[in-house]
């Protein structure tokens, strides 16, 4: 199967067999009834390109390569395809980024810039991955006191929405009252699925204390 990725003025083919995306792309098992199933060519739009294939990657492995965890200073690349598997209705692939996002938060801090990522591809406040960066960036800076939320960019506070800013601040607020009483559960290495999404009857891995 021939699958174009067209991005703003580029695009990219890839070959992935018709048997894998049919068993692990829950939406590829009703296009055979369709013009691009007969065609044998499928055409993706405004999906980021590296987003894709790192998706690519976990079709044919289950699993993202280390890369995408330490890619960079920041979690942006997560972030892209958590979004790109999220519009492509894979819902096993959304849960591993997810994993993939709190991995990367034990050695990394959560930033405004995550935030603003999530802002800007248009996710709600509720959305679980909003919820999990706002909770790990709270836990950083009251739990492990981060010592340079000044240091954040102001800039990037102000491209946060108010709904966004709204729910940070009542977080924060919160996080800050429980710390009298106990300490903080650290979200990046608690285990269990409250990140994930589940299809009806599905039951997918608990993530472990150092799983991923």
């Amino acid at each position: 199967m021939r699958i174009t990725v067209e991005n703003g003025n580029t695009s990219k083919d890839h070959y992935i067999h018709r048997a894998l995306l049919q068993k692990k792309w829950p939406y590829f098992a009703a296009l055979p009834n369709f013009k691009e199933g007969k065609d044998n060519h499928l055409v993706l739009k405004d999906i980021n390109g590296e987003a894709f294939q790192h998706i690519v990657q976990w079709l044919y492995t289950g699993q993202f390569s280390h890369n995408l965890t330490n890619h960079g200073n920041h979690g942006t690349p997560i972030i892209l395809t958590y979004a790109a598997a999220d519009r492509l209705m894979m819902l096993k692939c959304k849960n591993m980024a997810i994993d993939k996002l709190r991995v990367r938060f034990r050695t990394h801090y959560a930033e405004i810039r995550n935030l603003v990522a999530v802002n800007q591809l248009g996710y709600p406040p509720s959305a679980n991955i909003v919820t999990c960066i706002m909770d790990q960036f709270v836990y950083d800076n009251i739990e492990r006191q981060k010592t340079d939320i000044s240091g954040e960019k102001k800039e990037d506070f102000f491209k946060l929405d108010r709904e966004y800013g709204f729910e940070l601040a009542c977080k924060l607020t919160s996080a800050a009252r429980t710390m009298k009483k106990h300490k903080l559960v650290d979200p990046a290495t608690c285990t269990g699925c409250k990140y994930h999404e589940h299809a009806e009857g599905e039951v997918y891995h608990l993530l472990r204390k150092f799983d991923v």
